[in-house]
């Protein structure tokens, strides 16, 4: 890779908290479509986690005083302060290469911790009309974590009421939380193709999340590149994703 003076910069700038509102949605748009960008991003983050490695520094730190010893000495020990720090050079370089392919290795994708860092619960008791029907037993099943009951109650639902959009959308949720992915996304998509503008931007971003779990990294993608790319719900945890895919 060949470094962009200005890329380092601006990323240096951004890990550091340094960049302004408005230079950080700047930043935040080229990311997602500059791959040098992303790729300097990367390396820094990587960089800086090498630099933390506590074995690598203190190892480094002995090195250096042994290495203030024997430059007091006479020039009879050049040849150990020599064999001394080329030695000390070699294994440093050995052991940030080692770091790297740990660290790399480390972040290879892994949806279950995508699920678990970006995943948000939706508070159904939002759309609670404070009835005493099916779908309000379904709002509070849902919000209690009984997502079993849940389902059970939003389906009754839709079969007396089939175009009861906020039933719909919360079975699909309650079938996600459930960690049923693939009716989920069945469900999501259903609420999509209705076009409802309450629930759209969000049944977006938790189909995404499906298609990951799902491995379909392809639909996933395109779906959080379009979150990114409309400014919709959860854009920025929607682009933080698309950088580990990438």
């Amino acid at each position: 890779m060949i470094r962009n003076k200005r890329h380092i910069d601006l990323v240096y700038r951004y890990l550091d908290g340094d960049l302004a509102d408005d230079e950080l949605s700047a930043f935040r748009m080229e990311l997602s479509e500059n791959k040098d960008l992303q790729e300097e991003l990367k390396f820094q983050e990587l960089m800086n986690k090498i630099h933390r490695d506590q074995p690598l520094i203190d190892y480094y730190n002995q090195i250096e005083v042994l290495g203030e010893k024997y430059s007091s000495n006479k020039a009879g020990n050049r040849s150990l302060r020599l064999i001394l720090f080329s030695s000390a050079a070699v294994i440093i370089l050995i052991a940030a290469s080692l770091l790297i392919l740990k660290y790399t290795k480390s972040e290879q994708f892994d949806s279950k911790k995508v699920i678990a860092e970006y995943d948000e619960l939706i508070d159904a008791g939002t759309y609670s009309r404070g009835n005493e029907d099916t779908l309000t037993d379904g709002f509070r099943a849902y919000d209690a974590g009984n997502y079993k009951e849940a389902v059970l109650l939003f389906t009754q639902e839709l079969n007396v009421n089939p175009e009861n959009d906020p039933a719909l959308f919360f079975l699909g949720l309650s079938y996600f939380e459930s960690g049923q992915y693939e009716i989920a996304a069945k469900k999501l998509e259903e609420i999509i193709l209705k076009g409802n503008d309450l629930f759209y931007d969000a049944a977006e971003w938790k189909l995404a999340l499906c298609y990951l779990q799902l491995d379909k990294n392809d639909e996933a993608i395109k779906l959080l590149n379009k979150i990114v790319e409309n400014k919709q719900f959860k854009e920025s945890e929607a682009l933080e994703i698309l950088n580990i895919l990438k």
